[in-house]
């Protein structure tokens, strides 16, 4: 039963790490379209501000995501069936 609880714990740390990383990655791109578009038409800093609003949207949207499926994942709290009274 140890291999399982601790398969899950890597498995719910390496969703974790992925959504942050899709998260941080989200906001650079689109800070980063921001800049070529700015760059492009001449336009600084509008675009950019643009990007980085859209950006941050992405981001938070993300990590809710996360959230949510991290709450409605079957919780293991190690005790086996939890049916423990006393006989």
């Amino acid at each position: 039963m140890g291999r399982l609880v601790e398969r899950y714990r890597v498995k719910t740390f390496a969703r974790g790490y992925q959504a942050g990383l899709e998260a941080i990655f989200a906001l650079a791109v689109a800070v980063g379209i921001g800049f070529w578009v700015d760059t492009r038409y001449e336009t600084q800093p509008v675009f950019m501000m643009v990007g980085t609003g859209l950006g941050f949207g992405a981001c938070v949207l993300r990590l809710v995501r996360y959230q949510r499926a991290l709450d409605e994942a079957p919780k293991d709290d190690g005790g086996g069936s939890g049916d423990h009274t006393a006989d």
